[in-house]
């Protein structure tokens, strides 16, 4: 395709096709969709609540998006071709997803506007302009939408396959050109993929049920029955502020009316699993805290030396998979305890 510029004197002037990645790396591409939401879906606006969404599973999302009914947006960008791992990859950031609550969400958004006092609620509604009598349900689904200068064709005949599945997958193709004399540039898009699901099983207009411990209890096997119970103990004891959704809780400690994690524990999965996270490095979490950088690499080495750990990028994780020994029980309680004392002292950023 052959693009012009016409001049006053309706001249011609020839645009040049530029492969992207000569010139810009992919944040350049996140900035740009990420002034121009309205560009990337056909169907539907989208609202940016994130934008190198650290996962637990050690990669990072580009940007993450609400649409105006409420399902999240997984949006993964390649400058080039797209290889043929991109499909795989968004689909294991929309599991994370999938599995975040709604304060979990809001406080991904808040961290990105940099407004500790956000409700998510309300910026969705006046984004959308939706009136105060429409209820919408957050993240009761998810869509992915991958953007490059090339869609490979495996790719786009996985993304139909997961659309027949229900699985909307959205596929972009931009083309990126610039005028002989370097002044003016321009960008085309088109939709090689629509994204439409065509098999959607129903589902309701709730969201999913906010669990109790006695929930959380009930669905864990006598394992991590035992490691979920114990550190809830440790929380009443130290009085600490528990928030619960939907497949588990996170354990808080409160500074000004604020709550700073210290932990989560969460049953998900099927057949389920059950895991421990210490979010060391989130801004969500610990990483709401003062507590120095050098101060947080040594709390790192330390959970990593109770040998129940695996690291993340932001997270430590711990799925309980076998009976802990007390002595591991009583150092990972301790670890913990030693994240909250340390959060008290030093208060919030």
């Amino acid at each position: 395709m052959r693009v012009f510029r016409i001049q006053a004197d309706n001249r011609f002037v020839n645009f040049n096709q530029l492969p992207f990645n000569a010139e810009h790396d992919e944040s350049t591409l996140e900035d740009w969709l990420e002034k121009n939401t309205d560009k990337i879906l056909d169907d539907s606006r989208l609202l940016v609540i994130g934008r190198q969404v650290h996962t637990s599973l050690g990669g990072s999302i580009d940007l993450l998006g609400i649409d105006s009914q409420g399902d999240m947006v997984v949006v993964e960008l390649k400058r080039d071709r797209t290889p043929r791992e991109t499909v795989a990859q968004a689909l294991e950031y929309a599991s994370y997803i999938a599995e975040l609550e709604f304060d979990e969400l809001e406080e991904i958004c808040r961290s990105y506007t940099k407004d500790e006092t956000l409700n998510l609620t309300e910026h969705h509604r006046d984004h959308f302009s939706l009136g105060t009598n429409i209820a919408v349900s957050f993240n009761k689904d998810q869509r992915l939408v991958i953007v490059g200068q090339q869609i490979s064709p495996g790719i786009i005949e996985t993304a139909r396959f997961l659309g027949s599945k229900g699985v909307r997958v959205t596929c972009v193709e931009f083309t990126y050109f610039i005028s002989e004399d370097g002044e003016d540039r321009l960008m085309t898009q088109e939709t090689v993929v629509e994204g439409k699901a065509e098999k959607l099983t129903p589902s309701s207009s709730m969201s999913k049920p906010i669990i109790d411990a006695d929930k959380l209890l009930q669905d864990c096997d006598e394992n991590s029955r035992e490691v979920f119970s114990r550190f809830l103990d440790w929380s009443k004891e130290n009085e600490m502020a528990i928030n619960w959704g939907s497949s588990g809780c996170s354990l808080n400690v409160r500074i000004n009316n604020t709550n700073v994690g210290v932990m989560w524990m969460q049953t998900t999965g099927s057949p389920p699993k059950h895991y421990i996270y210490v979010g060391l490095k989130d801004k969500r979490f610990v990483g709401k805290s003062a507590v120095p950088d050098e101060l947080i690499d040594e709390l790192w080495e330390k959970g990593l030396s109770t040998g129940v750990f695996t690291p993340t990028d932001q997270y430590l994780k711990c799925q309980v998979s076998r009976k802990l020994e007390e002595n591991e029980l009583d150092s990972l309680v301790e670890y913990c305890n030693s994240i909250a004392q340390v959060i008290d002292r030093y208060g919030l950023r």
